[in-house]
């Protein structure tokens, strides 16, 4: 439980960082992005003490970004042709991930017994082909929110996903209510948008493919270095929320450096 002293002496943190954040000309006109700056700068020098909002992911390489890039630019050519410019907000390349699994607020406690034991688990994990599926929308096409890009459930992905589940799980946190979909998002639709904006969104989605990788040719190479898609890395991260997007926070990065067998 967090103490009225503990509490002042964080209030007090808050308002001294504001105070230099203000000075910054690009802080200025935005209280929300000085009250996140003070956040994850609070955060940082208390060495992420308290319950924060957390996730474990697989990064992606450049050149998966990248034409995951030139996806949400075919996509928003397809909505400035039906006067929808502004309807998407995209997720920006070098913050696109695979989330294997997001907690919410966990404690400071709970982090580091789950980072300690994932290094093992990806020193015994080799490099993980992948291919792209469709893309699709959450909650459904007739109400989108969220854009993605879908990743076809290779034996490998689900297994790391399961064991990086049982982690959390020994960690006291309870086992995730909805079955694992790996996908990357690409972006959300900006708020209060009307109906008939939400309805060309769910139409656009079906339309815009995911064009040269599928399943078939990803389990048909031969050796690793014929495959372009390869999850590489797997990161450990605490998130922030901010009007301008999220702020992640690395906790722990693990290579995965297992042999391939």
């Amino acid at each position: 439980m967090v103490t009225k002293s503990y509490t002042q002496l964080r209030l007090k943190k808050v308002i001294a960082l504001s105070h230099s954040a203000s000075e910054n000309t690009r802080f200025q006109n935005d209280h929300s992005i000085v009250y996140s700056y003070c956040a994850h700068r609070i955060s940082y020098e208390w060495g992420n003490s308290w319950p924060m909002r957390s996730f474990i992911c697989l990064l992606l390489s450049p050149k998966v970004t990248e034409y995951l890039a030139s996806t949400q630019q075919g996509f928003q050519y397809e909505l400035e042709e039906h006067s929808l410019p502004n309807a998407v907000r995209w997720v920006q390349p070098d913050k696109m991930h695979l989330t294997l699994r997001f907690f919410g607020n966990i404690s400071s406690e709970q982090r580091r017994n789950i980072s300690a034991q994932l290094g093992p688990i990806a020193t015994k994990t080799a490099l993980i082909p992948f291919a792209f599926g469709s893309l699709g929308a959450f909650p459904n096409l007739k109400r989108p929110n969220v854009i993605w890009a879908g990743i076809v459930l290779s034996d490998a992905l689900l297994r790391l996903q399961s064991q990086v589940e049982k982690v959390t799980q020994r960690a006291g946190i309870r086992p995730d209510a909805k079955p694992f979909s790996p996908h990357i998002t690409l972006g959300r639709l900006r708020k209060r948008q009307p109906i008939h904006a939400q309805r060309i969104v769910g139409q656009i989605v079906p339309k815009v493919r995911l064009e040269g990788v599928t399943k078939e040719n990803v389990e048909s190479k031969k050796t690793l270095e014929e495959s372009i898609w390869l999850f590489r890395k797997m990161s450990f991260y605490t998130s922030q929320l901010t009007s301008s997007g999220p702020i992640y926070s690395t906790v722990a990065s693990y290579s995965l450096s297992g042999s391939r067998g």
